[in-house]
C-alpha cells in the first residue's frame, strides 16, 4: 500500500507540475499578446483579446481532454489543489 500511495504521489506532483508549466505558457502568452495590443491601438487590441480568448478555449480543452484521459489523476490533483488552496486561503480560526 505504501508503494501505491508513494507512486499516485509522484503522479499527482508530475500532473501538477505539467499543469503549472500549462497553465504559465498561457499566461506568457497573453502577456506578449497584450503587450502587441497597446501597441496597435483599439483594432490590435480587439484582434489580441481574440487571440487570448482562443488561447483561453484551447486550454481548457487540452485540460478537458486531461480529466477525460486520465480522471482519478485529475480527481486526485484537483482534491490536492483544493486542499492546499483552503490551507492557505482558510487559515486557523478560533
Amino acid at each position: 500500500m505504501a508503494t501505491t500511495t508513494a507512486s499516485e504521489i509522484a503522479a499527482l506532483k508530475s500532473e501538477i507540475d505539467r499543469l503549472q508549466a500549462g497553465i504559465n505558457a498561457a499566461v506568457d502568452k497573453m502577456s506578449a499578446l497584450d503587450g502587441e495590443a497597446v501597441g496597435n491601438g483599439a483594432d490590435g487590441a480587439l484582434a489580441s483579446a481574440e487571440k487570448m480568448w482562443t488561447e483561453v478555449k484551447r486550454q481548457a480543452q487540452q485540460v478537458g481532454h486531461e480529466i477525460e484521459e486520465r480522471p482519478l489523476v485529475s480527481t486526485l490533483t484537483a482534491l490536492g489543489a483544493g486542499i492546499a488552496l483552503g490551507m492557505l486561503m482558510g487559515g486557523r480560526r478560533g
